[in-house]
């Protein structure tokens, strides 16, 4: 038995996914009144997340552990805190299914990847993973190539970075 004069109580440290009865009575020095009673069902853990199908533009993530009632939600940024290429501001509504491709992302950049899901009253815990999109074919040509130094058998040159 729990004595809390509060009307509210937050319970911590339960297990994800599981299901807890709670009981709630009135009590006075002569005894308790009648209960009213609830059950509550923590919010399961997204699993298994995984990637697949790496290009120079996209990732696509898979994951498991989704409970049909509940929403999911995917965000993804640069480890360089940019925002992904898919041009969401904020996570994305990815509920139905358990894979989400991300597109527009530039080339060999980290992307960091979390998923949750949640439901009007709370989200649940988060799980990520830290990926590199694949390099991609230079589109631009070297700038500013300069010879800068030449002997009988040899030569020197520099250069920038193509442009983007």
């Amino acid at each position: 038995m729990f004595n809390e004069t509060s009307k509210v109580l937050c319970v911590k440290g339960l297990y994800s996914g599981e299901t807890y009865t709670v009981n709630v009575s009135a009590y006075t020095d002569v005894g308790n009144g009648p209960a009213a009673t609830i059950d509550v069902t923590t919010i399961p853990l997204v699993k298994d997340l995984s990637v697949s199908n790496l290009t120079s533009s996209s990732i696509t993530v898979h994951w498991s552990g989704i409970a049909n009632d509940y929403t999911v939600w995917l965000a993804s940024t640069t480890t360089d805190s940019h925002d992904y290429g898919n041009k969401g501001s904020g996570p994305l509504n990815v509920t139905g299914r358990n894979y989400f491709t991300l597109t527009s992302l530039d080339a060999y950049r980290e992307y960091e990847i979390e998923i949750y899901q949640g439901n009007d009253l709370g989200n649940g815990s988060k799980i990520n993973t830290t990926n590199r999109t694949l390099s991609a074919k230079p589109s631009g040509i070297p700038q500013d190539l300069t010879l800068v130094g030449l002997g009988s058998h040899s030569y020197t040159i520099n250069w920038t970075e193509p442009r983007i």
